[in-house]
């Protein structure tokens, strides 16, 4: 292992000797490592080869002190194919390959084959590649019901930075930080383990080059957009607006400055009046009831992205997360990324290229950390530069007496808002942005014959750099016409413009034309050619306002896609018990999707009428168990998936006919353990009670409260509960009724029992009648014979 450098430099572990290749680990059965612990090794890129060979012939006769011996290994010829690769005897070398990258070895141009390391890309560069702009920040959508859509780059770049957040997987932290809180944190966080302890190492330098630079590109997006909003003053209205007549005299920020011109200033520089966070300087969502409030709807496409009903500031700051405006503040602070690092002691920029891991393949990639710090200087002295034009036009007064004052901030001096302040400070800006960017790349690249990404030289920056230079002689031209007393169009006040055609004058064609005939002509050319461009540029303008609104709608669209696959979730599952949702319990606060956990639990309204026993009798008194609640979530997410909302309840209920609802719900989600089983970050522990009604359901906790929806398990389990008591309330009505019958059918036994005495007693009374004689009838019953 080793860390990242040119790939012709590096050269492999077993013919350098300078030390740079080191021994990470290695032994016996030895098949997987993790790098971890140490922030000079997680933090940065690193190279590294394995290779490995039969135990037995490696470890046979050395010892343990002896393992690293190159001696005991042997380089393969891939190229020979006479050296077989055959089991040998102990004592011989171990035949071996450097395994790295996908793409090695390279085949060289004289038949030879280079070997290339495989990467690990260090802790700063995953983070970074996770959460991009360019791919969805959350990415599993089978557990979260509200995926991002975000595709504005003033979105993902969010809120200023205020302090560190929170760096975990939790999706409320990855969807709810813009780019700048979060990429500001892991650049502070890996400072404080490298540069604020001890002299970094190479690899920790680039880490964080790599994660300033990100920095500064997003802060260079805020300052374009702050840049180009200034330079186009005019409200951007759609053909037969009913805004379009109220165009020329309204601006989108009326209300909140006292003219246009004003608003190009603050667009440029911001404001003096702060405002709390997250705007601070920069100028506010304009809702404040004025004329601008519609023109600064339509200007910037305000549209209802909450979907609360209405357009208002809360639409606006999720749109314009930072206000709008301060395009020298945004550039400022993006070079102020770079130039932070600069300054701290034992910094070293290193101008190289980088490189990513892409399926295993290695490949260089170049970042252009030079280039970047070039370009926003050379938009940041631009923006000085126009910010000191602004400032001379709206400060400007034909008067000698106020001519000579160097049109300095006498509002507030310490402000220093004036001509002369704003051009000593884009001035000197400028200047020294040129020097650090003539300083960070050597005139000529160190290897002459390098070329593509390995070749970095001063010419990679000469486009920049003259624009650099041409921007402080623009702003030095503009003081210089300030201190002469020129107006802002450069002109002297007294000049008056001779461009006449003689032609005219005299009469020699067509008609005679005055001097100001001619001038005025010309002027009112110059004003249609004007509103020509202008009507060219609100077609492009419009034309992104359409790529705009097919976002938009891209947006809604998703959005109504995700709330539809959530509710026909919860027309299977059902939604959550109240009390299972909020801190602690197995939902968390605020969740509104469907309960794919508990959805077999049905609620206890009358335990005498609605629980039955069931027929084993093995769930008598509903006997209650506390069970641990483990839930593998990336299983359950699995289940899901193969689902099919189409099906019938008894489908999904299907694929359980192997075993009873209970047994499918102790194996998946419970255990009687009374430590919780570590399956890992996806997995939940918490107590739930058990309480069985029958084989296909659970009671649900009285604590609990009630569902706020039924799907369709629950109302199919309450079905089967509502039918089985039928059938228990049909039995005993049988039982009764078969009671009744033996009951009736034992009294007319009775009854036939009575009478059956009766004849016999009246059969022999009769037959004493009929022989007296021979009749023997005791003296205590003849009273009663008639």
């Amino acid at each position: 292992m080793r860390d990242t450098g040119a790939l012709d430099a590096i050269g492999r572990p077993d013919n350098t000797t300078d030390g740079s290749w080191q021994l990470y680990d290695g032994g016996p059965g030895l098949n997987a490592i993790a790098f971890q612990g140490r922030p000079d090794i997680s933090l940065a890129d690193k190279f590294f080869y394995v290779r490995y060979g039969e135990s037995e012939r490696r470890f046979a006769r050395i010892d343990n002190d002896e393992k690293s011996a190159e001696s005991d290994w042997r380089l393969v010829d891939i190229n020979d194919p006479l050296d077989i690769w055959s089991k040998d005897s102990a004592d011989s070398p171990v035949p071996y390959q450097w395994a790295g990258a996908s793409n090695s070895p390279q085949l060289q141009a004289d038949g030879s084959r280079e070997y290339i390391p495989q990467l690990v890309m260090g802790w700063v560069k995953r983070v970074l590649d996770r959460v991009n702009p360019y791919e969805a920040r959350f990415s599993d959508f089978a557990n979260n019901d509200s995926p991002s859509v975000i595709s504005s780059m003033l979105q993902q770049a969010g809120a200023p930075y205020i302090g560190n957040v929170a760096l975990n997987s939790d999706k409320d932290v990855i969807e709810g930080v813009g780019l700048i809180q979060l990429y500001e944190t892991v650049l502070n966080r890996a400072r404080a383990l490298t540069l604020d302890v001890d002299n970094p190492s190479e690899g920790a330098n680039q880490a964080l080059l790599l994660a300033a630079t990100r920095l500064a590109m997003l802060y260079e997006i805020l300052g374009r957009e702050a840049y180009t909003d200034a330079n186009i003053p005019t409200v951007v209205v759609s053909p037969g607006s009913e805004l379009a007549a109220t165009a020329p005299f309204v601006f989108p920020f009326q209300n909140q400055v006292a003219s246009a011109g004003h608003e190009e200033l603050a667009l440029l520089r911001g404001t003096d009046f702060l405002k709390a966070y997250p705007v601070y300087n920069r100028l506010i969502w304009n809702y404040v009831k004025g004329l601008g409030e519609a023109a600064y709807n339509a200007n910037y496409a305000v549209w209802d992205i909450n979907v609360d009903g209405f357009i208002d500031e809360f639409d606006a700051a999720e749109l314009y997360p930072q206000g709008h405006g301060d395009a020298w503040g945004h550039l400022l602070s993006a070079s102020k990324m770079h130039h932070t690092l600069l300054t701290a002691p034992g910094f070293d920029w290193l101008a190289r290229s980088e490189f990513y891991s892409l399926l295993d393949n290695v490949i260089p990639a170049d970042y252009l950390d030079e280039k970047s710090f070039t370009r926003i200087a050379v938009a940041k002295a631009r923006t000085g530069k126009e910010v000191v034009r602004a400032t001379y036009r709206q400060a400007y007064t034909a008067d000698p007496d106020g001519q000579w004052q160097g049109y300095a901030d006498s509002a507030d001096p310490a402000r220093a808002w004036g001509v002369s302040e704003w051009s000593h400070r884009a001035g000197q800006a400028a200047y020294f942005d040129w020097v650090v960017g003539n300083a960070l790349v050597p005139e000529q690249a160190e290897d002459p014959s390098a070329s593509g990404l390995d070749k970095i030289d001063r010419q990679v920056n000469q486009k920049e750099l003259g624009e650099l230079a041409t921007a402080y002689v623009e702003i030095q031209t503009v003081l210089d016409d300030a201190n002469s007393g020129s107006n802002p169009l450069g002109l002297d006040p007294d000049a008056v413009t001779f461009d006449i055609d003689g032609r005219f004058l005299d009469g020699r064609l067509w008609e005679r034309s005055t001097h100001f005939e001619q001038v005025y002509d010309r002027a009112i050319t110059a004003g249609q050619n004007a509103l020509h461009a202008l009507q060219f540029a609100s077609q492009a303008q419009q034309q992104l306002r359409r790529l705009n609104g097919d976002t938009v709608e891209l947006q809604r669209d998703a959005i109504k896609q995700d709330i539809s696959f959530r509710n026909r979730l919860i027309e299977i599952f059902g939604t959550p018990y109240e009390g299972t949702i909020g801190p602690g319990q197995i939902y968390p606060e605020g969740y509104t999707g469907p309960d794919t956990l508990l959805y077999l639990y049905i609620d206890q309204v009358d335990p005498e009428a609605l629980i039955p026993e069931s027929p084993s009798g093995s769930n008598s008194g509903s006997t209650l168990r506390l069970v641990r609640l483990r839930g593998n979530l990336e299983d359950h997410r699995n289940s899901l998936n193969s689902l099919d909302f189409n099906s019938d309840i008894r489908g999904v209920a299907g694929k359980f006919d192997a075993a009873s609802f209970t047994d499918v719900f102790n194996d998946l989600y419970l255990t009687d353990s009374p430590e919780p089983i570590d399956l890992g970050t996806s997995n939940l522990s918490i107590e739930v009670p058990v309480v069985e009604t029958g084989d296909y359901a659970f009671q649900a906790d009285e604590d609990w409260g009630r569902r706020g929806a039924y799907g369709r398990i629950q109302t199919t389990l309450n079905e089967m509960l509502a039918a089985e008591i039928e059938l228990e309330i049909a039995v005993d009505a049988y039982s009764e009724y078969v009671a009744g019958l033996e009951i009736l059918n034992e009294r007319i036994s009775l009854q036939v029992n009575l009478l059956e005495g009766k004849q016999s007693t009246r059969q022999r009374v009769q037959g004493g009648r009929d022989h007296p004689a021979g009749s023997s009838i005791p003296h205590h019953c003849g009273q009663g014979v008639t």
